[in-house]
């Protein structure tokens, strides 16, 4: 819907939203019909195109803030590939993130840093699911390993960040966190 007002209109059917592009006009998608696809939805003419087909589900899907390449997360792997490519991109052609096997949970992208740069990730290295980063030149190589940039060890707090991403800026990182508290009752037997 227009932010003016208007009449509403469904984008895709069968499909999850990921974020927009900086044209405030197109937006990522995943649509789960068959094999996962990644494919950039036009709201004003609701058109698609294909970006990248993969055989196992994604997770998270996020582009550099000038738009040229997206990050496709899935489990414990990144895929870069070019969004302005004018081709389907596939798994063999992109550019790959392998990341350690968590001993939390599987790694979770959750955006870019606004130079492009660094790709942000939660990964469970530590027996805590903390933040990383993974220095990257585009299209050309993956550098060193990925670092942390926040520990998170506090069992009672939980990450949260939703497809649309987190708020990152030069100096700050701005997400959700959780915190958990239980009771426990006790009560004398009859």
């Amino acid at each position: 819907m227009p932010s003016s007002g208007g009449t509403a209109r469904a984008l895709c059917e069968d499909c999850s939203l990921h974020g927009w592009l900086t044209d405030s006009r197109r937006i990522l998608a995943v649509f789960s019909t068959g094999a996962p696809r990644v494919r950039v939805v036009d709201t004003t003419t609701l058109t698609t195109t294909g970006v990248f087909d993969v055989a196992i589900a994604i997770n998270r899907v996020f582009a550099t803030p000038n738009n040229r390449w997206i990050a496709v997360g899935a489990r414990d792997i990144v895929w870069l590939v070019p969004l302005d490519s004018g081709r389907l991109e596939s798994p063999d052609t992109a550019l790959i993130v392998n990341f350690r096997k968590s001993d939390v949970t599987s790694a979770r992208i959750v955006g870019w840093s606004p130079d492009g740069q660094l790709l942000y990730s939660l990964l469970g290295l530590d027996g805590f699911r903390c933040l990383y980063a993974q220095r990257v030149d585009i299209g050309k190589r993956i550098v060193g390993e990925p670092f942390v940039v926040h520990h998170f060890h506090a069992p009672d707090r939980v990450w949260g960040s939703s497809p649309f991403s987190n708020a990152i800026v030069t100096n700050g990182f701005v997400f959700d966190q959780m915190e958990t508290a239980a009771s426990i009752w006790l009560r004398a037997p009859r």
